[in-house]
């Protein structure tokens, strides 16, 4: 068991570990993965520069296996665990929260324009409000945050085909909690290329080591 820390905030970005898949593909397809690859890592950069200067102790969620020394930027390296992002987002909370944080936000590493003050504002938020929500224009959502941990909220989001933003808010609303949403956000500029935030777990088409 890692000690009990003392920050109350917790920082953590979620990320696939990608690598380009170059054996067997025609070089158009070649050609679209290095730039879902480089639009995806020029992301992962911004969410670095926009957070490292947070006050709050920052983990790294990765979906797959990882080299140490690639991520060795102040970030604890976690992997993701679940069958769907709902779970995945529910075992994250739980780790941190054991650790002994009173806060935590995740936050999507492949949303462009991402911002310091925004993840601020959400650790703020979280002092009235039970849960925090960044918004998509395409209705998912690239932050969460929250101080409970709760499998009625987590278990089964992604269960229907309704947008995930909609199911999210309507289980928080289900169990009396309380919610802000934040500025909304749009990676439509990058539709063909990005997810839309947490919210899709539609895999980059990209091979990952």
């Amino acid at each position: 068991m890692q000690n009990k820390i003392t920050n109350n905030n917790a920082l953590i970005v979620f990320a696939v570990n990608p690598v380009v898949n170059i054996e067997n593909v025609r070089p158009v397809e070649r050609d679209q993965d290095k730039e879902a690859l480089k639009v995806y890592l020029n992301s992962l950069r911004n969410v670095y520069r926009q957070t490292k200067n947070l006050d709050s102790k920052k983990f790294l969620f990765l979906d797959i296996g990882f080299n140490q020394k690639k991520y060795d930027s102040g970030y604890q390296i976690c992997i993701q665990y679940g069958n769907d992002a709902g779970m995945k987002m529910y075992h994250a909370f739980e780790k941190i929260f054991d650790y002994g944080h009173n806060k935590a936000v995740i936050l999507a590493a492949d949303m462009p324009g991402i911002k310091k003050e925004t993840v601020e504002t959400a650790f703020e938020k979280l002092d009235n409000y039970d849960f925090v929500i960044g918004p998509t224009s395409e209705r998912g959502f690239y932050l969460l945050g929250t101080k409970e941990l709760s499998y009625e909220i987590f278990g089964n989001m992604l269960l229907n085909e309704r947008p995930i933003l909609d199911n999210l808010v309507d289980k928080i609303q289900l169990v009396g909690k309380s919610y802000f949403l934040l500025e909304e956000l749009s990676n439509a500029g990058n539709a063909e290329i990005l997810n839309s935030g947490i919210a899709s777990q539609k895999q980059l088409k990209i091979k990952r080591n």
